[in-house]
C-alpha cells in the first residue's frame, strides 16, 4: 500500500515539473492536442503523452522544435527562467526592471497612446506615468498604501476560507506571517488602504500639474 502511494506521489511530482507543466499550458493555449505534438516532433502519441506527463523528456533537437513552435525559449520550458519571450530586448527589460512580460507589453501599448490634450501634447500617458514614478517619496507613499490594500485583500480572502482550515489556507497564512505581512482583521481594511492610495495619487497628480503649469508659464513669458 505504501509503495503504491509513493508511486502515485512520484508520478504527480513528475507531472508538476516545469517542462510538462509549461508544455501542457502552451498546448492548451493553442488548443493543441497530443496527436498534434506527436506530428510536430515526429514521435508516437505515446511519446508525446509521456512528455506531457513528465515521464520522459525530449532530446535537445525536439526541445528546440517545441520552443520554436510556441515562440518561447528552451530555458523557459525547462523552468530555468520565468521569461518566456525569445526577444532579447524583452528579456533584458524584464531582468533589469523585475517587471513581467505582460507588464512590459502594457507599457509598450501605453507608450503608443496619443495625448488627450491639444494644449498639453507633452502630457502623454507614458510621460505622466514616468513622472509619477519619478516623484520619489510621493510615489512611495502611494505604493505603500496600494501594497497594504493588496495584502488586506489577501487576508480578507483567507479569513473567509479560514473556517474550513484547509491545508492551502494554513500554508498561505504561514507564508504571509513568515514574510512579515500583517494580519488585517477589518474586512473593510483594503477599501481604506485603497482610499489612502487614491489620496496619494491625487497628491502626485497635483504636483505634476503644477510642474506643467510652471513650464507653460515660462514658455509664455518667452
Amino acid at each position: 500500500m505504501k509503495k503504491a502511494s509513493e508511486l502515485k506521489s512520484n508520478v504527480a511530482e513528475k507531472a508538476n515539473a516545469p517542462f510538462p507543466t509549461r508544455l501542457c499550458a502552451l498546448m492548451e493555449r493553442e488548443h493543441m492536442k497530443q496527436g498534434d505534438l506527436a506530428a510536430l516532433l515526429n514521435v508516437t502519441r505515446q511519446s508525446a503523452n509521456q512528455y506531457c506527463l513528465g515521464l520522459s523528456s525530449p532530446d535537445a533537437d525536439k526541445l528546440c522544435k517545441v520552443a520554436a513552435h510556441f515562440g518561447v525559449t528552451t530555458d523557459y520550458l525547462l523552468g530555468m527562467t520565468d521569461i518566456s519571450s525569445a526577444d532579447p530586448n524583452m528579456k533584458m527589460v524584464c531582468n533589469f526592471t523585475g517587471l513581467s512580460e505582460a507588464a512590459v507589453e502594457q507599457l509598450k501599448k501605453l507608450n503608443k497612446e496619443v495625448h488627450t490634450s491639444e494644449r498639453f501634447p507633452e502630457a502623454t500617458p507614458i510621460a505622466v506615468l514616468s513622472e509619477m514614478i519619478s516623484q520619489g517619496d510621493n510615489f512611495i507613499y502611494f505604493m505603500d498604501y496600494v501594497m497594504q490594500g493588496y495584502l488586506a485583500v489577501i487576508e480578507d480572502s483567507l479569513q473567509e476560507a479560514e473556517q474550513n482550515d484547509t491545508p492551502e489556507v494554513l500554508a498561505a497564512k504561514a507564508a504571509l506571517q513568515k514574510n512579515g505581512y500583517a494580519c488585517f482583521k477589518n474586512e473593510k481594511a483594503s477599501e481604506l488602504y485603497y482610499l489612502q492610495a487614491m489620496t496619494g495619487a491625487k497628491i502626485i497628480c497635483e504636483s505634476l500639474a503644477q510642474q506643467v503649469i510652471k513650464c507653460r508659464e515660462k514658455k509664455d513669458r518667452r
